[in-house]
């Protein structure tokens, strides 16, 4: 990113020097002119994090319903443009692999005709609990789940690579684990419980404004499948707590939905709370920094810190 700047120097030093002046009409006088300050501006480059969450924004107008009627819908739609890389690459500023390693990391997308589809969360939602389902009616755990069978079982009900995309997103291969004693895969996956976790946690967060503590934590225990465990830890970045209230209450509070700009960004944050621990702050400015050196140069810029009890707290800058 090129960054415009000045330098302005000052200096009660300067001379006053003779100058030649020109006046219109040919005329010309010696006059004394004071040099109060040299100003230069010139471009440089400035090292920035490109804000990759908009890459979320930009797909979601075009996000895949499973619908039979789903790609002629994008056809007739003038506002809902078929989504290349091209087309990521001239909205976003960053380069081919960091849009494509932040889409591998943060989004579930599909490549249809050469275009990038984000999937529906309610189509996703919808196809990930028939697969837990399946699993559940075949009473296997949460390892040695075979993909082909459960692939075979919902045959009709989901296109194949979707419930193949399922398995990628949603499960762990056992092929290294196989190898490993010289036997064969035979396609077997387990549960990825951190994922699955998340998403079911975030399906029922995104259910209403604000949940006590004990009521979540309830029925985000029993949407899971039988063996995974859930945890507060799963939700960074997604929900916020206050524990303080009375009773705890969570609430549904995505990284991606708070804006670019720093000083912004802080602003929401503290307005949403008002005071935060380095733990709970730091998923929703890791975005936006460049390095963890840069995290505490941030935090030291707009945020002020103190300690209640032996654990330090971070408040907005000009708190009361």
């Amino acid at each position: 990113m090129m960054g415009q700047c000045e330098d302005q120097n000052k200096n009660d030093d300067y001379s006053e020097p003779e100058t030649l002046v020109s006046v219109t009409g040919g005329k010309q006088f010696i006059g004394n002119i004071s040099i109060l300050q040299i100003t230069h501006s010139y471009y440089e480059p400035c090292k920035i994090k490109p804000n990759l969450a908009r890459l979320l924004h930009i797909l979601e107008p075009s996000a895949y319903n499973g619908s039979l009627a789903d790609s002629e819908e994008i056809g007739r739609c003038n506002h809902l443009e078929p989504i290349t890389m091209d087309i990521l690459l001239d909205k976003v500023p960053a380069s081919k692999r960091e849009i494509e390693d932040y889409i591998q990391s943060n989004l579930r997308t599909i490549q249809i005709d050469g275009t990038i589809r984000l999937i529906e969360n309610d189509y996703l939602f919808q196809a990930l609990s028939q697969v837990l389902d399946c699993i559940d009616s075949l009473s296997w755990e949460t390892k040695d789940i075979k993909r082909d069978v459960v692939i075979k079982e919902l045959n009709g009900l989901h296109p194949e690579f979707i419930l193949k995309k399922i398995f990628q997103w949603f499960f762990i291969s056992q092929v290294n684990e196989y190898e490993a004693q010289g036997s064969s895969s035979l396609e077997l996956y387990s549960m990825n419980k951190y994922e699955i976790s998340r998403f079911l946690g975030e399906v029922i967060l995104k259910t209403g404004r604000r949940f006590t503590l004990p009521d979540f934590l309830l029925a985000w225990g029993e949407s899971v499948p039988r063996g995974l465990k859930v945890n507060l830890n799963q939700l960074e970045g997604i929900a916020v707590t206050d524990v303080e209230s009375t009773p705890s209450i969570i609430w549904y509070f995505p990284e991606d939905s708070l804006p670019e700009t720093i000083t912004e960004r802080f602003a929401i944050l503290f307005e949403t709370k008002s005071k935060w621990k380095l733990d709970d702050i730091m998923p929703y400015i890791q975005n936006i920094c460049v390095s963890a050196q840069n995290a505490s140069l941030l935090l030291t810029k707009h945020s002020r810190v103190h300690n209640v009890r032996g654990i330090k707290y971070y408040a907005a800058k000009h708190a009361k």
